[in-house]
């Protein structure tokens, strides 16, 4: 169990290029949602699922009710944007890391998940975030939960960006770790469409 850790299940959303309720999509006849909270549960004391509205509360809270986590409705901040489920999973989270992950990726891995947060702890780091080419991978690490409600407080109230590349850049202590070996590329696979779950 990693105890300093709480996990954020970002939920919410239109789905629009999914066209129905992504979260609760089936996979080899699972939700998708519940493919994360399985491979999670052992393993994260606190686990938060953050939904955009009642509609989509009342759906998840209903299909997964076997587990112990938490469906809380997004912030009310005026704008729709991943930055808003973000940022209420930190306030709703209750220890001092937050490992930041979308409702698509039913591969996450734990290894890469344990890897990630013995660097934080260890090295004391603020943000830990997987990395390919150019391409950095927010929704799926681990973040100091204060020193980022603050990185993203200044960027939404300060700088009046909502990207979150806009919060990475304002947390000091950070690292990005290289996709492969212990956070295989298979982890970081999400699904957009439906034609891209398998038959």
């Amino acid at each position: 169990m990693l105890r300093k850790l709480s996990c954020n299940i970002l939920a919410g959303g239109s789905s629009s290029r999914f066209g129905s309720y992504k979260a609760l999509a089936l996979l080899n006849n699972k939700f998708l949602i519940v493919h994360i909270i399985a491979r999670l549960i052992p393993l994260i004391p606190d686990i938060v699922i953050t939904v955009s509205n009642d509609k989509q509360e009342e759906m998840l809270k209903n299909a997964i009710k076997e587990f112990n986590v938490r469906v809380v409705i997004d912030k009310p901040l005026g704008i729709r944007a991943a930055i808003v489920g973000f940022y209420t999973g930190l306030i709703e989270s209750r220890n001092e890391y937050v490992l930041q992950v979308a409702c698509d990726m039913p591969n996450i891995s734990v290894k890469c998940i344990e890897y990630m947060y013995r660097k934080s702890i260890n090295h004391k780091y603020d943000a830990v975030i997987p990395k390919w080419n150019n391409h950095i991978e927010p929704l799926h690490a681990i973040y100091n939960r204060e020193k980022t409600i603050k990185a993203v407080e200044e960027a939404l109230y300060l700088d009046k960006r909502l990207d979150l590349r806009a919060v990475i850049d304002k947390i000091d202590r950070k690292i990005f770790i290289p996709i492969g070996g212990k956070c295989p590329k298979e982890s970081f696979y999400n699904i957009n469409y439906k034609h891209e779950l398998p038959n």
